[in-house]
């Protein structure tokens, strides 16, 4: 068993370069969030503050439908932010029907006290709920001691339209894991100079296992260049080390019309279909044979054509 390391990720790198590396374009909303400890190392000081509001009200301005990321760079569900916020955030979720918010918690364990604090039963439609979920059982979360998967649970227990799993910074094999009452699973390796190595038999996993429950996936990055399997992916462009797997982007989103109840699987959409690497069973069986891909892998694959048959299949009968 191991702790999860608290607040270590690129908000806080990014906060403390907003705050020390930016003496001429200051970002107030930073100031004093973060310090440097006795072994000189970044660390949170604790503080919170509220974004400007040009930034906060900045959805009520913009015309056309965006899906917003609200908290890239915070916790909306952190024990000291007040009540008041909150309401203000979903007040304007409320009055933006035409967007699609996406929110983000390493907290899901105050889902449903904080909404009920603000008068809320469930969340907007056109609101994603999702957690972070960091790897398997093994590690544990630092509030509330229990492994980080317990948070499937808890996120199974929020009413919301689209429920989302961040499996980013992925540091650990996840293991089985029940996804029933979960839309959508985002995948990453983590980023950054002191990054934590992802291994891609853990992404092969997650993969195969959402194929196998119905869960639409994206994957983001292997977070370092040096991470990616593949050192020939034309998508290893920057520090975020590409994000190819087995040859094929995988970034697709949940898309239903009406609310799904725990237990249901989503229909997906795919943003990036699969290439032509592996989108037949002559094809996979020649991977497989030169060692390129591993059984698991194949299984994926597979799964993969089969969900695309099938779904091809029911728009054909329609």
């Amino acid at each position: 068993m191991r702790e999860l390391t608290k607040g270590r990720g690129y908000a806080m790198w990014l906060a403390f370069q907003f705050e020390h590396y930016r003496p001429n374009k200051p970002v107030p909303e930073y100031s004093g969030t973060t310090t440097l400890d006795k072994n000189g190392r970044r660390v949170w000081t604790g503080k919170l503050k509220r974004a400007s509001d040009r930034s906060f009200h900045a959805p009520l301005r913009w015309r056309k439908p965006q899906r917003i990321f609200t908290n890239s760079m915070s916790d909306l569900f952190h024990i000291k932010v007040p009540d008041g916020t909150r309401r203000e955030v979903f007040d304007i979720i409320d009055q933006c029907p035409r967007h699609t918010f996406q929110m983000l918690t390493k907290r899901p364990e105050n889902y449903a006290w904080m909404l009920k604090a603000i008068g809320r039963d469930r969340v907007p439609d056109n609101l994603w709920l999702g957690c972070t979920i960091e790897g398997g059982p093994d590690i544990i979360d630092p509030h509330t001691r229990r492994p980080v998967t317990d948070r499937l649970d808890m996120m199974r227990e929020v009413d919301a339209r689209v429920r989302w799993i961040s499996f980013e910074p992925l540091i650990g094999p996840v293991g089985k894991v029940d996804l029933s009452g979960i839309h959508w699973a985002v995948i990453g390796g983590e980023s950054g100079k002191h990054a934590r190595r992802v291994d891609p038999a853990w992404v092969d996993d997650l993969i195969w296992q959402c194929r196998k429950q119905g869960v639409a996936v994206f994957f983001k990055q292997w977070g370092r260049r040096e991470f990616n399997p593949d050192p020939s992916d034309p998508t290893i462009k920057d520090s975020a080390g590409g994000c190819q797997v087995h040859g094929q982007i995988i970034r697709e989103f949940p898309s239903s019309p009406t609310p799904m109840a725990a237990g249901t699987s989503a229909q997906i959409t795919p943003i990036s279909g699969p290439s032509t690497a592996y989108d037949s069973e002559s094809k996979i069986d020649a991977a497989l044979s030169a060692g390129r891909i591993t059984k698991r892998q194949a299984a994926a694959y597979r799964a993969w054509i089969t969900m695309r048959a099938h779904r091809g299949a029911g728009r054909s009968q329609s």
